[in-house]
């Protein structure tokens, strides 16, 4: 599953970028690379939208970096 911090970076947008596309905060897309946050459902759909992305793959690369802490 990739990540959205590699949906990003292959996109070459910065976190800034990201945040205004998405109407949100660079400090929330951090959080949301990092795994410390989800974003909420109305976000997920703005992600989703804009790489291309089924909801499902949004919520799943999620709820996947929080439970594979390994990485």
């Amino acid at each position: 599953m990739t990540s959205l911090k590699e949906h990003r970076q292959s996109h070459g947008l910065t976190q800034d970028e990201l945040a205004q596309h998405i109407g949100c905060k660079r400090n929330n897309i951090s959080r949301y690379e990092s795994g410390t946050r989800r974003p909420r459902p109305e976000v997920a759909e703005r992600i989703a939208a804009l790489f291309g992305l089924r909801i499902e793959d949004v919520w799943e690369m999620f709820y996947a970096s929080k439970t594979n802490t390994n990485n």
